[in-house]
């Protein structure tokens, strides 16, 4: 052998080792002779375990893969892109990517080369895509309100693995939703955040995504929940209009088996967000021509004039979600004629009026 064979052998070993795709050289009744440092990183065996294993115990975790993968290969000769379920040692399945073709050495035994790529995340994020789409025709599709909160809890449910969750909208009072889902199951639990108190509370005073996978820790979580649903982790998410105001929100919890929420569940559920947050508004849009049908009939009704402040100060509380007050000109000064429940009418609030009256 001269030396350039040398230096070819040399170049063709380093490919190998240091080639980022798995690489699996097997004899043709499928024994391992070798494989690359990113196979035995990939499947997670040393390689003085998995040199003389069985194949079909280490690339195949399905007897009918395999056997389609002997049976093209006897067929044409080689494949590329084979997909394919792989598993590790430690159980774990792993969706590949298989390209193998035969050699031959010198004395013409005859075996395979497979180049085995990870395509894990890229299934990940081609499911997530499907499930968005789905979201966006089902919410984009809903009824009304409630239904439409309904759908987005039980897809968030499929797309993040968790096991329980809830949804609603921002009142004039806070966050508010009238029951949770725990797998399928509908469990009647009035839950109220007035802004700052619980995680649906915090989304309105901070306006980002609240994510923990130690709730029996945490300070915020309202422990009625924790309690009643045996939160162990979870992710809280506002939902924002196009003025970036916080209009709704959602939260998932417990992730299914032992670990907790990751960053590509908090990625899907905020991108879930957007999808409801357009739905939301498509809905709140023909709710409130509807109900300024209705407020402009109601007026052209009644002519007493505490009956129209009333029509006009619940329309202002319904339709931006805030505690609303009408006050008007008596005696040289402003006095409330209408306001909400709980509303307090003190002297900022009266000198602001002032202000803006003058």
């Amino acid at each position: 052998m001269d030396d350039s064979s040398g230096e070819t052998i040399a170049r063709c070993q380093t490919l190998f080792e240091e080639c980022q795709d798995a690489i699996a050289i097997l004899t043709r009744d499928g024994r391992v002779l070798d494989v690359n440092q990113a196979g035995l990183d990939l499947f997670g065996y040393e390689r003085k375990e998995i040199i003389g294993m069985d194949a079909a115990r280490v690339l195949y975790s399905r007897l009918d893969d395999l056997h389609r993968l002997q049976s093209d290969m006897a067929r044409r000769g080689s494949v590329k892109d084979y997909a394919m379920q792989s598993r590790r040692k430690d159980g774990k399945p792993i969706d590949c990517l298989v390209t193998a073709s035969g050699w031959q050495n010198k004395d013409g035994l005859r075996g395979y080369m497979a180049v085995v790529r990870d395509a894990t995340a890229q299934n990940d994020t081609e499911h997530s895509l499907r499930s968005l789409l789905r979201m966006s025709e089902t919410l984009n599709s809903a009824s009304d309100l409630d239904s439409l909160l309904d759908a987005l809890v039980e897809q968030l449910l499929e797309l993040t693995g968790a096991e329980s969750g809830c949804a609603g909208l921002r009142t004039s009072q806070g966050m508010s939703c009238g029951h949770f889902f725990q797998g399928s199951k509908v469990v009647p639990l009035t839950y109220h955040c007035a802004p700052g108190v619980g995680w649906a509370g915090w989304l309105i005073k901070h306006g980002v995504h609240y994510l923990t996978n130690d709730a029996a820790h945490d300070p915020v979580i309202l422990p009625e929940v924790r309690e009643r649903l045996g939160v162990r982790s979870g992710i809280a998410v506002p939902i924002v209009d196009r003025e970036k105001d916080v209009i709704g929100f959602f939260e998932v919890y417990n992730k299914g088996g032992s670990a907790g929420f990751t960053r590509a569940d908090l990625d899907r559920s905020l991108a879930a967000a957007q999808i409801a947050s357009l739905a939301i508004h498509n809905r709140l849009l023909y709710q409130n021509l509807l109900a300024l049908a209705a407020f402009s009939q109601s007026l052209t009704v009644t002519s007493d004039f505490d009956q129209i402040l009333e029509v006009v100060g619940s329309h202002l509380e319904a339709n931006f979600k805030r505690r609303a007050v009408i006050v008007l000109p008596f005696n040289g000064g402003l006095t409330p004629r209408f306001s909400s429940a709980e509303f307090v009418f003190d002297e900022p609030e009266r000198a602001a009026a002032t202000w803006s009256w003058e």
